[in-house]
């Protein structure tokens, strides 16, 4: 198992990035994977808007990560944004789905790979690159990221893993007002 850093600050200081998600494919030996929420439960409306990626990474079963490269600068290579629409819908350059938010759960942070860390509910993305990705949301006030994490494997990549995606809001990319009762 992956062990990253227990806390989002940690998190946002490894500010690290691999080749543009478009490259890589679903593997085929895909873990478990969680369900959307049915259709008729409310979506937080703090969540619709433009999400562009802040970092990229891929952790290979077999321990070690993939190449990175940087997400802004001269040499930038993730332009693409992440839209969740108000209705349940997502799209990510010409991909799109649907999309639920569900508590994050003991299960999901082993599937991850990762120690529970804070955040407490997660964003699932149905029809994401051929399956079902989902992640953290980590929020303070206000929703301040989400991660979207899935499998990748060959021939995109050299060996299977698990690509850890992290979104903050784009710039212009809407949003609402914090979730009543958050802190």
């Amino acid at each position: 198992m992956i062990s990253l850093p227990m806390n989002s600050a940690a998190l946002v200081r490894l500010g690290l990035t691999m080749m543009a998600w478009a490259w890589l494919v679903a593997a085929e030996d895909h873990p478990a994977t969680p369900a959307p929420l049915p259709q008729d439960t409310p979506l937080p409306q703090e969540l619709v808007g433009r999400w562009r990626i802040l970092s990229e990474r891929l952790f290979y079963d077999k321990g070690g990560g993939g190449a990175l490269l940087a997400a802004t600068g001269a040499n930038a290579a993730v332009t693409r944004l992440l839209e969740l629409g108000e209705k349940g819908d997502w799209s990510f350059g010409g991909s799109k789905g649907k999309w639920s938010v569900s508590p994050a759960t003991d299960e999901d942070w082993k599937r991850w790979g990762i120690g529970a860390y804070g955040p407490t509910r997660k964003l699932v993305l149905a029809d994401w690159n051929g399956g079902t990705a989902d992640g953290p949301i980590e929020e303070t006030a206000q929703v301040d990221f989400l991660w979207v994490l899935y499998r990748v494997g060959p021939p995109a990549v050299q060996d299977p893993g698990t690509a850890h995606v992290k979104f903050s809001r784009a710039p212009g990319g809407g949003g609402h007002p914090p979730t009543e009762g958050k802190k």
